[in-house]
C-alpha cells in the first residue's frame, strides 16, 4: 500500500479496534499528521490567524483520538502485545519511550495450522 493509501485506509477504519496494523502502515500515518500538524502550525504563524489555525489544530486532535487510539491498539496486537500497553502513555516521558519501542516491533507471525495427512 503506498502511503496516502495507507492514511486513507487509516481514516476508513476509524472504529475498527479488531485485526492488525503493520509497522509501516503506523508509522506512515504518523508521518502523515506530523506533516499536517507542521502545517497547520506554520499557517499559526501569519499575524492575525492564529486564533483560527489554534482552534483547528484542537478540533483536529479530537478528530484524530478515537482512530489513533485504534491504530494504536491493531499495532500492538500485530507485534504480539496487549492493548493494555497503551496505558504507558500516562507516564511522562519513560512511558512514550517504551510505547515507541513497543511500535517499534516486528510483526508477530501466527503459527500455522499442522498440517492434516490423511492415511491411506
Amino acid at each position: 500500500m503506498t502511503g496516502f493509501a495507507t492514511y486513507i485506509d487509516y481514516w476508513k477504519r476509524y472504529f475498527d479496534f479488531e485485526g492488525k496494523s503493520t509497522r509501516t502502515q503506523f508509522w506512515m500515518v504518523v508521518l502523515f499528521d506530523l506533516l499536517i500538524g507542521l502545517v497547520v502550525g506554520l499557517f499559526a504563524l501569519i499575524p492575525g490567524a492564529k486564533k483560527i489555525f489554534d482552534v483547528i489544530d484542537y478540533i483536529w486532535s479530537i478528530v484524530n483520538l478515537i482512530p489513533g487510539l485504534a491504530i494504536s491498539v491493531r499495532r500492538l496486537r500485530d507485534a504480539g502485545k496487549s492493548w493494555t500497553n497503551l496505558f504507558w502513555m500516562l507516564l511522562p516521558l519513560v512511558g512514550w519511550i517504551i510505547l515507541i519501542v513497543l511500535f517499534c516491533q516486528p510483526s508477530i507471525e501466527e503459527p500455522s495450522a499442522p498440517a492434516t495427512t490423511t492415511e491411506a
